[in-house]
């Protein structure tokens, strides 16, 4: 998965993450995006997606989050052949409180 994965919580409802490159050896083809995974730390919550298309842009905001949440987020990057291993270990942040 990417390296160097880091995440800032800038409001009550939103998280600023960060990725670089997957390494070179570890790519298998031409990187067409990235997927942030995220879900709330010990709920029952599903899984969310935010897609980053091509391979120049190597953060996003995750807006619309519960306000003080724990939030369980990783990165990977995706082929035309399919989505790669997620970063790891996961990272964790905690949105602001008002």
């Amino acid at each position: 998965g990417p390296a160097n994965v880091s995440a800032f919580a800038t409001t009550s409802s939103s998280v600023l993450v960060r990725w670089g490159d997957v390494p070179e050896t570890d790519r298998n083809g031409l990187i067409l995006g990235y997927k942030v995974v995220y879900k709330e730390k010990d709920a029952e919550s599903a899984m969310h997606f935010w897609m980053v298309e091509g391979n120049n842009t190597y953060s996003v905001q995750l807006t619309g989050l519960g306000k003080y949440v724990l939030y369980e987020i990783q990165v990977l990057a995706f082929t035309r052949i399919g989505d790669g291993m997620p970063s790891s270990p996961p990272i964790f942040e905690r949105t602001l409180d008002d």
